[in-house]
C-alpha cells in the first residue's frame, strides 16, 4: 500500500538521516476526539472507556502508538497544513497493508452496545473502530493509521521512532513546490533506488504535481 508522509524540510532530513519514522502515543495526536469516535449508552461505561484509553496513552512500558499517514500526495491543503506550506517535503512508503487502519469519517459518533454484553471478538473489533474513526471535518487528510508493536524498551523512551523496514519501506521523496532543498542533498541521503522528485502547481488543476 502507497502512503504518504508529510513533513516539514528539518524533520524530512532527520528522518532520511536516521532511516526511522516518528510514532505517535495517543497523547500526541492533535485530535480531542481521537480514540473517543465511539460512545456508550451508559455514562459510566464511557468513564470507564476513557480511563483505559488514557492509561493505555500514558503506558510508557507498553503504549499504543501509531503512524499517521496520507493516501494522497497531491493535495494543496495537507501541503499547506503538514508540508509547512509548501517548503516541506513528502516521503512515499510502501507500507504492509496488514498493519493498517484507514480512517473511516463519520458526521456523529457510534454509539455502541454495554461492553460487560460483548464478546471477546466483538470487543478487540470496538478498539478497532475506535482507532480508525474520526470527524468528516478531518476528511481532507485521507488518512491510514499503521499501527505499532512497541515493546517495553522502546516504550521507556520519550519519544518512539519506527525504523524503516519492509514492512515500512521508503521508495520516493518528493520535493515541496517551494522548498529551497536541492535533489542532490535528498539523493545523498537515501538509496539509489529511492526516487527522488521536484513537485510544482499543477497548470490545469488545484493540485500540486511531480514536474519532472
Amino acid at each position: 500500500m502507497k502512503l504518504y508522509k508529510f513533513l516539514s524540510a528539518e524533520f524530512a532530513i532527520k528522518t532520511l538521516t536516521e532511516r526511522q519514522i516518528k510514532a505517535s502515543r495517543i497523547s500526541d495526536l492533535n485530535d480531542s476526539f481521537d480514540f473517543f469516535g465511539v460512545v456508550f449508552a451508559s455514562e459510566k461505561e464511557n468513564i470507564v472507556w476513557e480511563n483505559f484509553i488514557d492509561r493505555r496513552g500514558r503506558h510508557v512500558s507498553n503504549p499504543i502508538c501509531i503512524c499517521c499517514f496520507s493516501r494522497r500526495f497531491d493535495s494543496p491543503l495537507m501541503w499547506a497544513h503538514y508540508g509547512d506550506s509548501g517548503k516541506g517535503i513528502v516521503l512515499e512508503f510502501e507500507v504492509e497493508a496488514e498493519g493498517c487502519l484507514p480512517v473511516e469519517y463519520r458526521s456523529t459518533r457510534i454509539v455502541s452496545s454495554s461492553i460487560s454484553q460483548m464478546s471477546h471478538e466483538h470487543k478487540i473489533e470496538l478498539v478497532k473502530l475506535a482507532f480508525s474513526v474520526k470527524s468528516t471535518d478531518w476528511q481532507y487528510e485521507d488518512e491510514v493509521r499503521f499501527i505499532v508493536a512497541i515493546d517495553q524498551e522502546l516504550g521507556q523512551q520519550p519519544l518512539v521512532f519506527v525504523p524503516f523496514s519492509k514492512s515500512l519501506e521508503l521508495t520516493r521523496v518528493m520535493i515541496g513546490p517551494k522548498s529551497e532543498v536541492s535533489r542532490s542533498k535528498i539523493e545523498g541521503l537515501v538509496d539509489s533506488s529511492v526516487y527522488v522528485k521536484r513537485m510544482r502547481k499543477s497548470r490545469t488543476e488545484f493540485s500540486i504535481e511531480i514536474s519532472d
